[in-house]
């Protein structure tokens, strides 16, 4: 989630780009350039010291102290300069070959033309939702840009072919006015920067320290601005393609949004339902999708869909504004799009349309199909769980009914599961899920008064959190409460960090001597079975506490102290205590995060804060005169 102080930069930001749209594109360029310099002089210093110290190597002036420092700064420059040679890999696609398609290749030529566009070096048929023109420079900071044109064969059978060419035309206007080689460039610096900060933290080099400031402050100032900037660009580009399809750029726009989330909600979940039922996945996928988007427009939903994303306002991470804000730009209001007979996938590809779209079935089906056969297995599996509930004869329990519920919810839909759930609910019988589930199902229907029920999950069960108020969220973004909205991302947020600090407490490394620990308390049985899992040659004594933990404490931390044998060396594999502590975790079972640690050398300052806890001691290995003590 982004800060005020964030926020309210991007607003003054929009507003100056707005105003000054030269002068803005300039301070980008600016920023680009710093962060460059920036990378440039650190590699100009460590050259000199790299310099410096290879000619006292050569000149036997201190060579010994020289040639330990000529290793580090050489690996860091080499660090800096493989970061600042960034390559980007191609997109993937279906090739279209000259003349496969002759009339789309018309139409992208035509409208080429009209934005006075680069030439496109290869044109790619994708099974995405989108369209888009890539740049991707052979020479990396050098340039020398080889220009992409990707097609998604399910955008171009959305719509007709008009307001198809207003869709390429917004692409084309990306590269007309030089938004997608300066783009490229800009992307280039965010890369860069990126993949220097990720090397040096993986490799936690004592370097760290020389960019760590800079590119703390760089980073959201240079962020802020260029989210500013492709928002701009969006806005432009809308308006050079309305210029090209009169009256096309704002239906194409609506009829995308609808189209897409039919997509999302309706067919992908209807296809996947099937692996319920199919141990592979469908034939022919692709063929039925180019026939049922075109008419999304007549789904029951569509009125809904189109609202939710009218509703929709522009974040300040957004990179493309939001439905309303593009059609004020250009004069127009929200508006269901209308019929039309042929699709601009008809029109422009022909009788290349079918043969298309089974190939992206075939790779499609290459890509899901382990997915699809772990899905359809775990259906087999989740079906002998619910057909083994529906044949009990007795009364099942509250946990079993809720059971029975998810069941029938993954199996067969919400539609079937959601009125089973109201019930038991009804019937006062609280569960996490049941609330869950049927908040989910509320805020699909853009009903506020799932709210509650999502609310009521979290408190039953933090584990809830996330995807509640990630459902909350989009609810409340629909019905346009934006403020409350933010406040459930922020909870997800906090959330996990939370869970970052609870992980961070239940480590090895966070254990100290000062923490509290308190009783184990397992039962006599489960005491039994721990003491047999201890007994292993090298351990002398046991003990077992828990650590009392700031985050989740209904999740317990056991702490298992073992006490080395004289045999320990002798008969622990690879003569080490470390060994010694893994195969006795390895073999004992707690509800809970466990923690094993040996008393001896820097651990044995442990000793007294466990030893010192009532029932502690666990397990005594014999002596040679008696029994094992407990």
């Amino acid at each position: 989630m982004s800060s005020p102080n964030y926020d309210a930069l991007v607003a003054r930001l929009t507003e100056y780009a707005r105003l000054h749209p030269r002068m803005y594109r300039a301070r980008v360029a600016g920023l680009a350039v710093l962060g460059y310099l920036y990378l440039f002089a650190a590699l100009a210093v460590l050259g000199l010291f790299v310099a410096g110290a290879t000619w006292i190597i050569l000149n036997n002036v201190g060579a010994a102290i020289a040639f330990k420092a000529v290793i580090p700064l050489a690996v860091l420059a080499w660090m800096i300069g493989r970061s600042l040679w960034v390559r980007f890999t191609p997109p993937e696609g279906l090739p279209l070959r000259p003349g496969e398609a002759p009339a789309l290749m018309a139409e992208i030529e035509h409208v080429r033309r009209a934005m006075k566009a680069p030439r496109v070096q290869r044109v790619l048929i994708t099974d995405d939702y989108n369209a888009g023109v890539n740049q991707y420079p052979r020479l990396g900071i050098l340039g020398w840009y080889r220009t992409y044109l990707l097609l998604g064969l399910p955008y171009m059978a959305s719509m007709p072919p008009e307001e198809y060419r207003a869709v390429l035309a917004h692409e084309f206007g990306h590269v007309s006015r030089a938004h997608g080689r300066f783009n490229a460039w800009i992307a280039r610096v965010h890369t860069t920067w990126l993949r220097l900060m990720e090397e040096l933290d993986r490799k936690n080099h004592w370097a760290q320290s020389l960019f760590n400031r800079f590119f703390h402050w760089y980073a959201p100032y240079f962020e802020a601005y260029t989210a500013v900037l492709r928002r701009e660009n969006e806005f432009e580009a809308d308006r050079m393609a309305e210029e090209v399809s009169r009256g096309a750029s704002g239906p194409s726009l609506c009829r995308s949004e609808v189209a897409g989330r039919y997509l999302q909600r309706a067919f992908w979940p209807d296809v996947f339902a099937r692996t319920v039922q199919e141990m592979e996945p469908p034939t022919g996928v692709h063929a039925q999708l180019m026939d049922a988007v075109r008419t999304a427009h007549e789904h029951a939903k569509a009125q809904q869909w189109l609202d939710e994303a009218a509703a929709q306002t522009t974040y300040v991470w957004d990179t493309h504004p939001a439905l309303r804000e593009r059609l004020a730009a250009l004069g127009l209001e929200p508006a269901m799009p209308p019929a039309f007979e042929r699709s601009a996938a008809e029109a422009l590809l022909g009788a290349r349309l079918r043969p298309l779209a089974h190939r992206l079935t075939s790779d499609w089906r290459r890509a899901v199909g382990p997915y699809w056969l772990d899905q359809h297995r775990r259906a087999i599996e989740l079906s002998k769980q619910l057909a083994e509930l529906e044949a009990r004869t007795e009364p099942l329990t509250p946990r079993e009914q809720a059971d029975r519920v998810w069941l029938t919810a993954e199996l067969h839909g919400e539609t079937v599961a959601v009125p089973m759930a109201r019930a038991l609910l009804d019937a006062e019988q609280e569960d996490g899920y049941l609330h869950y589930l049927l908040g989910r199902s509320l805020a699909a229907d853009n009903d506020e008064a799932a709210l509650p029920h999502l609310e009521r999950a979290m408190a039953m069960d933090h584990e809830f959190t996330p995807a509640a108020c990630a459902v909350a969220m989009g609810l409340l973004e629909r019905l346009g409460r934006d403020d409350e909205a933010k406040a459930y991302g922020g909870r997800i947020a906090d959330y996990h960090r939370m869970i970052a600090d609870a992980q961070a407490e239940r480590t090895t490394e966070a254990l100290q001597p000062t923490d509290r620990f308190i009783p184990h308390g397992l039962d006599a049985d489960a005491l039994a079975e721990l003491r047999a899992q201890v007994a292993v040659p090298g351990v002398k004594a046991a003990y077992l506490v828990r650590k009392e933990v700031a985050h989740f404490p209904e999740k317990p931390v056991f702490v298992l102290a073992l006490v080395p044998g004289w045999s320990a060396n002798q008969l622990v594999p690879g003569n080490s205590s470390q060994r010694l502590v893994e195969r006795v975790i390895e073999r004992v079972q707690l509800p809970g995060t466990r923690i094993g640690i040996v008393l001896e050398l820097g651990q044995r300052r442990f000793y007294r804060p466990i030893r010192d806890v009532p029932g502690a001691e666990v397990y005594r290995a014999p002596s040679f005169f008696g029994s094992a003590a407990a």
